[in-house]
């Protein structure tokens, strides 16, 4: 049975196209591992409302913890930039709905941030 399955490995390799070959090599070579894994995210919820000014408020996904940074923008366009730098806005949908909620003057979006930004929220 073993020398079945060596022929048929053998005749596979062998009759494999030099594109193909390649294509397998680069596949081999770049196997994903744990350190290549990408950074963690945090989950994290913003709440925003215009209030002569826009007024962004966080909490943990829990939504119950709040996060003591808060920020205020005079621009809607700025709420937008906030939510696409912290992957708040992952497909088109959610960029219609983030924009209908700014139209209508409050609304909310769930961030995933790195470490680097969590850590921001986190101080005042």
């Amino acid at each position: 049975m073993q020398s079945i399955l060596a022929y048929d490995r053998d005749f596979v390799w062998r009759n494999l196209t030099p594109l193909q070959l390649v294509v397998l090599d680069i596949r081999l070579l770049f196997v994903y591992s744990r350190s290549m894994r990408p950074a963690e995210r945090h989950s994290v919820y913003m709440y925003f409302q215009c209030r002569e000014r826009w007024h962004c408020q966080f909490t943990e996904a829990d939504l119950k913890t709040p996060l003591p940074k808060k920020l205020y923008f005079t621009s809607a366009k700025k709420v937008v930039e906030l939510a696409e730098r912290g992957g708040g806005l992952p497909d088109q949908e959610s960029r219609v709905m983030l924009n209908q909620a700014i139209e209508s003057g409050r609304g909310g979006v769930f961030l995933k941030l790195t470490a680097e930004q969590y850590e921001q929220l986190k101080r005042r």
